[in-house]
């Protein structure tokens, strides 16, 4: 008798690539999402999509299929490459000094003050699915 082929599983909405220099936060999805009420937080700090508003090159609330936002050290000489699965960087904002908070320890995505995962130091991934 034959079995059932399991359905392969849907690509997250968004995947969070990120290393000891860089963040990127990818629209995996197939259409536009929403970020604008995204933020990731790590204790008291906070890095809301908003942030990258002044610097956005299109809509935060109709944000493209494989694009994504990024985000680096000021302290960086040159432009850094695209996060892995990013089709084109809308956006680029700077941090000064050790605010780079991805790299010391475990942060949340939250929506609107909703958690909606929890994404590991030094994981370099964490898929996203939206509300």
């Amino acid at each position: 008798m034959p079995s059932a082929t399991p359905a392969p599983a849907a690509a997250p909405d968004l995947t969070i690539v990120y290393d000891r220099r860089s963040l990127g936060i990818v629209n995996t999805s197939t259409g536009p999402v929403d970020l604008s009420g995204l933020a990731l937080v790590q204790g008291t700090t906070s890095l809301p999509a908003a942030h990258w508003q002044q610097y956005l090159s299109g809509s935060l609330s109709a944000f493209p299929a494989r694009d994504c936002l990024q985000v680096w050290s000021a302290s960086e000489s040159a432009d850094l490459p695209a996060p892995s699965g990013c089709r084109y960087v809308r956006g680029v904002t700077y941090l000064a000094g050790p605010v780079m908070f991805w790299t010391q320890v475990s942060f949340d995505v939250q929506w609107n003050g909703r958690a909606l995962a929890s994404c590991t130091a030094g994981a370099g991934r964490c898929p996203v699915d939206l509300p």
